[in-house]
């Protein structure tokens, strides 16, 4: 695989993936992506990473999607340090 190929391969996932890092490692030819504290993924190619994240990311609970939303449905802060507001009424 070429470099041209590879830096459209990575540009690519970067940008249908924002919040999970991507790299290729030319000695091994492995993918991985790494994302939060949970880990990262290990594939031979670029489409097959594409297919387990996007797998990974179907699975995810609704709750987790909301991200930010959270804490407007729950009541409870989502991230540490930030308070939940309150339902205007």
């Amino acid at each position: 695989m070429d470099d041209e190929t590879i830096s459209c391969a990575l540009a690519n996932l970067r940008r249908r993936f924002p919040h999970i890092g991507f790299l290729f490692n030319p000695f091994d030819g492995r993918w991985y992506a790494l994302y939060r504290r949970e880990g990262f993924m290990v594939a031979s190619g670029a489409l097959e990473l594409r297919e387990r994240v996007s797998g990974v990311a179907r699975s995810r609970s609704p709750r987790r999607r909301l991200g930010g939303n959270a804490a407007s449905i729950s009541g409870r802060p989502s991230h540490p340090g930030s308070r939940a507001v309150p339902n205007a009424r």
